[in-house]
């Protein structure tokens, strides 16, 4: 009877109903999460680990190489210079040696770095910025110019229609007939 038993626990124990986690999607959405541009290595880190945490605890397996081996290749997009670099690493030595303290230490160290050169590069578009704002408090001259020398244009125009031509001693106004060709 024992025997009976056994074998219908063997049977029915894939279609009983678990906790409603697969563990196969939790791996998918865990391989398919990057390192966003805008994101902190640390908000990264700790996303990730709570993702393994809930694959481990729905019974799937991930070690830590794994979770640091992750990390560095899914940051590709901020770092690809070390990213690059873990590659050529992996072709001397075997991935299982790799640990997540010098993983995290390494990409919190280029996040560093990358701030650094960003904030040494934000003096130079503040000073494009003035540039620009120089270049457009001339514009705005420049503008009065061509107000004032419309001016002088109307002025000209005002005066040949009250004068008489020298050539033909016509009227320069708009009312008399155009003279000839020749003036």
């Amino acid at each position: 009877m024992e025997a009976a038993s056994v074998l219908w626990e063997a049977i029915t124990k894939p279609f009983e109903a678990g906790d409603g986690i697969n563990p196969d999607y939790l791996l998918r959405e865990l391989m398919m999460r990057m390192l966003q541009p805008n994101e902190k290595v640390d908000a990264y880190a700790e996303d990730i680990k709570l993702k393994v945490t809930k694959l481990l605890q729905a019974k799937g397996d991930f070690a830590d190489w794994q979770q640091a081996s992750l990390l560095l290749s899914n940051s590709v997009r901020v770092f690809p210079d070390l990213t690059r670099e873990y590659a050529n690493w992996l072709n001397s030595h075997d991935r299982k040696m790799l640990k997540l303290t010098t993983v995290l230490q390494r990409l919190r160290a280029a996040e560093h770095q990358r701030q650094q050169l960003e904030s040494q590069a934000q003096p130079a578009s503040r000073a494009t910025a003035q540039v620009a704002h120089v270049t457009s408090e001339h514009q705005d001259k420049g503008r009065k110019r061509s107000k004032q020398q419309r001016k002088r244009n109307e002025g000209v125009q005002d005066k040949k229609a009250r004068t008489n031509c020298g050539n033909c001693g016509g009227d320069g106004g708009s009312s008399a007939p155009r003279p000839p060709a020749s003036c």
